[in-house]
């Protein structure tokens, strides 16, 4: 749910706030039209803080605040519901708490994923450093035994012509492998 290739970092935390938005909105025409149920949705907080775990986690950070902002006041709100009341407000306020907790594992979670990417990243360039190094080690051994050979064919080239073309058989196999 909410993968973080689905939604993107961007449109992620808009749904988001349109998602609190709407919550918000509810909670307003409830409280406005005084309809006191007694009772609000437990069910759909549940649902708004894992939403806010997703948006903390995955979303472009300049746009977490935007996002998460928009649900923690939903959330914080949502008490409202049942009447504006001693009772209500701490409520209210447990659930900001709550909220700000979740937001929390979420930033920590985040920080987390980071540190996992640098590591990855690190390691890659630990490894493409070492090949590179192999490799430069390889390519000097065998250009080196080519001029080694090469010159030694040079000097042996008046006096035995057919170790030449043995010296220059091994002067090309050299060269392809490198």
């Amino acid at each position: 749910w909410l993968v973080a290739h689905r939604l993107g970092p961007v449109a992620l935390p808009l749904i988001a706030a349109a998602v609190a938005g709407w919550s918000l909105l509810l909670t307003l025409s409830m409280y406005a039209a005084d309809l006191d149920s007694g009772v609000f949705a437990f069910a759909e907080t549940a649902a708004l803080l894992g939403l806010l775990l997703v948006v903390v986690r995955r979303s472009h950070r300049w746009l977490v605040v935007l996002g998460g902002g928009a649900l923690v006041t939903a959330i914080g709100a949502q008490p409202l519901r049942s009447g504006f009341g001693d009772s209500s407000v701490i409520l209210g306020l447990l659930f900001v708490l709550i909220a700000a907790s979740v937001a929390a594992t979420g930033g920590y979670l985040r920080t987390l994923d980071s540190g996992r990417r640098r590591q990855v990243q690190l390691v890659r360039a630990e490894q493409r450093a070492e090949l590179a190094r192999d490799l430069h080690d390889f390519v000097a051994h065998h250009v080196t035994g080519i001029v080694v050979q090469a010159q030694g064919a040079r000097i042996i080239a008046a006096q035995d012509p057919e170790r030449v073309v043995a010296a220059l058989e091994q002067i090309e196999r050299a060269g392809a492998e490198a």
